[in-house]
């Protein structure tokens, strides 16, 4: 019955859109094995759609692979419990992209895995007829027609400026975010940037060394909000690679344990580090990630109200025609 399950009233949805894409970072770094990489992997892709572009279907981006490939990784597991045994070249391909069987001895991680797997489909499959008609919606040219097609429960999604332009970024919107702004461009920022220069020392490392070269960058040249939003971009991008490659060389040392640490201070110095529990660590660095993309999506906030701005100016110069000399 619970497959039937469907999130009816606005605010659950609301609700559910907003947990889903935390759910699936769960999904991806409780147990760090091969079979969980893809969410990992969409959830920094999508991060970067949204910061760049103030998209927030961004951050569903390839939710349809993802609800099938969810569906796919809960029948291998399941089938995986059954009390039947296995060949061993299936045991040692299943240990390998990260099967494992649920008893009274496992551990967190892998408990944490299978519930949020499963949390995670069915939340995405309650609201994935709403993802679907935004990705109809957002796939058409935005012409009049389409808006005034545009139904009033996906409000959520997007949302009409005084000017007609539709924003597709409700969070974007109202005197809550404009005061967000304000109060990140007077205590966030600062704070992005003390946190990006305590990790660049705590966790030494060429890699590392590239997050205090922007704060020095950005504490030498002050540069333009322009310029700083391409260069915050660039930050999001190395900072979630360096995240992926971290997940990838965590998972690969348990194959590679031996090769690997032969070169434990090489890789080290470059800024890999190996844990028996990678999850925290890359949650760490996903966070790091976060706050680069709020950044970002508060300079759009910016850019957009200035954009409305410039309209609002040329509509009236436009209604006082009498008042414009050429």
């Amino acid at each position: 019955m619970f497959f039937l399950f469907k999130f009816e009233e606005p605010h659950l949805k609301v609700t559910c859109c907003l947990l889903l894409p935390a759910i699936q970072v769960v999904v991806g770094i409780s147990h760090s094995s091969w079979i969980f990489l893809p969410f990992f992997v969409s959830s920094c892709v999508g991060l970067v759609d949204w910061s760049l572009t103030s998209n927030f279907l961004g951050l569903f981006r390839w939710w349809r692979p993802l609800s099938m490939y969810a569906c796919f990784n809960i029948i291998i597991l399941y089938l995986y419990q059954l009390p039947i045994e296995f060949p061993k070249i299936i045991v040692t391909f299943s240990n390998f992209i990260g099967l494992y069987k649920i008893s009274s001895s496992s551990e967190w991680p892998e408990l944490t895995s299978g519930i949020s797997l499963i949390v995670f489909y069915f939340m995405l499959s309650s609201v994935k007829c709403d993802l679907k008609d935004m990705d109809d919606v957002m796939s058409e040219q935005h012409t009049s027609l389409t808006e005034q097609l545009v139904p009033s429960n996906h409000s959520f999604f997007l949302r009409e400026s005084r000017f007609g332009i539709m924003h597709r970024n409700v969070l974007l919107n109202g005197s809550v975010f404009r005061n967000f702004s304000i109060n990140f461009f007077t205590y966030g920022f600062p704070v992005l940037l003390v946190t990006l220069s305590l990790w660049s020392f705590y966790f030494a490392s060429i890699c590392s060394f590239a997050l205090l070269a922007y704060v020095g960058y950005i504490l030498l040249a002050f540069p333009s909000l322009f310029h700083l939003h391409r260069l915050n971009g660039l930050l999001l991008v190395f900072i979630l690679l360096w995240a992926v490659c971290t997940y990838i060389f965590n998972v690969a040392f348990t194959l590679l344990n031996k090769k690997l640490n032969k070169d434990m201070k090489i890789w080290e110095t470059v800024g890999f580090w190996h844990y028996d529990i990678p999850g925290l660590f890359l949650l760490a660095q996903f966070c790091l990630g976060v706050l680069v993309a709020v950044g970002n999506l508060v300079n759009n906030y910016v850019f957009m109200h200035l954009s409305d701005v410039g309209q609002m100016e040329s509509s009236n110069d436009i209604n006082g025609g009498e008042e414009i000399y050429f």
